[in-house]
Parts: structure tokens; C-alpha cells; sequence
């Protein structure tokens, strides 16, 4: 057996599974109902380019890994056109600073832990950015309001901002799940070998795969951040806001709403578009063969969910499945 192909997996199959989780298990995750699932999908990203960031290949050649970046974007955007933008842009970053930390300067565990970091950092703080350009800083005092609303009523007492509490919150539990990842990393790398003969037993004993079926954008999705401008109009309504200037903020948040959903995102996908239409990476072997690798991570994925399917559909039960489906993916360069 060849140790050194062991711990080192091809690296277009780990393009190939980061690829697929870009393009296709979003719906999925959305579909448990599990709060964060963006993060695990982050997170992903993350793992997937440490892991190619100790190839070989990369370590000589560090720039791959911003090269690979654009091999998973380009599959993101032919398989799913309609993603927003800002998804590109996280992914984009992801790429670039792993080219910069876990390239330039050399994985190892100190700089896989800052990249880590930094990445879930950037793509909590870029979601923050485009709340407070859709909705204004209404949206922050609104919540203030509220807190300190409850605090009177409660009588707390002194007054508190909740809007940074929770922002607080928010960038807290994406930094701890930046420093978790590694650890993750290490516990796949683990079972990539030990999990191999497990495995095997299970699919024999799986019945024929089910296809599952697809999901629909929900109405809700559609429709959620004019709902948001409006809760937000009604909490400052009920905190008796001078109504000159709920007016202006209705119109301002209206107004953002329409430039970034009817205009500037539609402007952004289809500057991408034109770019993957006229990318020379189309005709790149290794992207060639990263794409005939897809159907393969698609019946991987149906696997791990039948492996699975005992467990309660809860957030260990998705990090369960992903694990699963890493390791089927990658089990044939283990046998090698």
C-alpha cells in the first residue's frame, strides 16, 4: 500500500467535492432547517483548500490554489447561473487568502488556523456589510429600540445596545467555528483511512438509490427582505419615530433594495457570466476532467445520505453526512 497516496488525495477530486458542494448542496442543507448552514458550507471551502494546500503539487506550485478557486466558480456558475453574487465574492476571498496564507507562506497549523479564521471572519462580516447597505442603519437602531423596549418593560434598568450584542454574537460564533475547522480537517484526514472497510459494508447492505427530488426557491426567500424593511418600519413606528422620518427611511430602504436585487445583482452575475463564457479554463484539461468527476460526487452524496438516514436530521447528522460523503469520494485514491 502507498502511504503517500494515503494522505495525499488526488487533487481534482477535491476540487470536484468542493465543486459539488458550491453548486449542489445548498437546497439540501436549507431543506434540514438547521440555522448556519452558510457557515458550514464556508467551512467547507476552507477544509477543502487546506487539504489541496498540502499536495505536493501546490506546494510548489502555489498559485494552484487560486487557480482551483476559479475552476469551482466557473462549475457554480454553469451549473447554478441564478446564485447571487456575493457568493462568488466569499469564494473568491476564500481563494485568494489561501493563496496568500496557506501558499506564500506555507500551510502549516499556524497559518491554517489564520486562514480559517480570517475566511469565516470575512464572510460573516461581508453578510453584515450588505444588512446595513439594504436596510440602513435604521436597521441597527430599530433593534436598539426594541432591547431597550424590553428592558424598560422588564425593568433592567440601564440601557443596552442590541444591535451589537448580537452582532457580537454573530461574529463570535463565526470565529469559533474558524478555530474548530482545523480539528475537523484532522479528524477527516483520520477517517479517510480508518473509515474505508465501515464503509464498504454499509453500501452492500443500502437499497437502490432514490433520487431525490428537487427544491424550489421558496416564496418566502423571494420575498423575505421586503419583509424585513417593513418589520423594521413597524418596530420604529410602534417606538413613536418622527413620521417625516420614517418616510425617508421607507424610501431609502425601498430604494436599496431595488438597486441591489433588480440592478447591481443582476450586473454582477452577468459580468460573471461573461466571464465564464469567455474563460479559458473551459478548455483546461483538468477542468474538463474535474467536471466528468461531478456525477460521481452526486451519487457519493445520495450514499451518505442513505448511510445516514437512521440518524435524527439534526446539525450533527449534516456534519455526519458531509464527513461520510468525503470519505466515499475520496476512498479510491485510499485503496490505491
Amino acid at each position: 500500500m502507498n502511504n503517500s497516496k494515503n494522505t495525499e488525495p488526488d487533487n481534482l477530486k477535491l476540487v470536484a467535492l468542493w465543486a459539488f458542494a458550491e453548486s449542489g448542496l445548498g437546497g439540501f442543507m436549507h431543506a434540514l432547517k438547521i440555522p448556519f448552514t452558510g457557515i458550514v458550507l464556508g467551512g467547507f471551502s476552507v477544509i477543502m483548500l487546506i487539504l489541496l494546500s498540502q499536495s505536493l503539487e501546490v506546494k510548489k506550485r502555489p498559485f494552484l490554489l487560486f487557480q482551483y478557486t476559479l475552476m469551482v466558480m466557473l462549475v457554480k456558475l454553469i451549473a447554478s447561473p441564478h446564485s447571487p453574487a456575493m457568493a462568488y465574492i466569499a469564494v473568491g476571498f476564500q481563494g485568494f487568502a489561501a493563496w496568500i496564507f496557506l501558499g506564500l507562506m506555507r500551510s502549516n497549523k499556524v497559518t491554517q488556523l489564520l486562514f480559517a479564521v480570517l475566511a469565516m471572519l470575512e464572510s460573516a462580516t461581508q453578510k453584515l456589510l450588505v444588512t446595513t447597505f439594504l436596510y440602513g442603519k435604521a436597521f441597527w437602531d430599530a433593534l436598539d429600540q426594541f432591547g431597550n423596549q424590553v428592558n424598560k418593560d422588564f425593568g433592567f434598568g440601564k440601557e443596552h445596545s442590541l444591535s451589537f450584542f448580537l452582532i457580537s454574537i454573530y461574529l463570535g460564533i463565526y470565529f469559533f467555528w474558524g478555530i474548530l475547522l482545523p480539528f475537523w480537517i484532522a479528524r477527516i484526514q483520520k477517517g479517510m483511512l480508518s473509515n474505508q472497510e465501515l464503509l464498504k459494508a454499509k453500501i452492500k447492505e443500502l437499497p437502490e438509490l432514490q433520487q431525490a427530488g428537487s427544491r424550489g426557491k421558496s416564496a418566502l426567500k423571494k420575498y423575505l427582505p421586503f419583509l424585513i424593511t417593513f418589520a423594521i418600519l413597524g418596530v420604529l413606528y410602534l417606538a413613536s419615530w418622527d413620521k417625516k422620518q420614517l418616510l425617508y427611511i421607507a424610501c431609502r430602504n425601498l430604494f436599496a433594495l431595488f438597486v441591489f436585487v433588480y440592478l447591481l445583482g443582476p450586473l454582477l452575475n452577468r459580468l460573471l457570466q461573461y466571464w465564464a463564457s469567455k474563460s479559458s479554463l473551459k478548455n483546461n484539461s483538468d477542468f474538463l476532467k474535474v467536471q466528468t468527476l461531478l456525477p460521481g460526487m452526486k451519487r457519493n452524496w445520495e450514499l451518505a445520505q442513505q448511510i445516514n438516514q437512521g440518524s435524527r436530521k439534526n446539525f450533527r447528522y449534516l456534519l455526519h453526512t458531509i464527513e461520510t460523503f468525503v470519505f466515499l469520494a475520496l476512498m479510491e485514491d485510499a485503496e490505491e
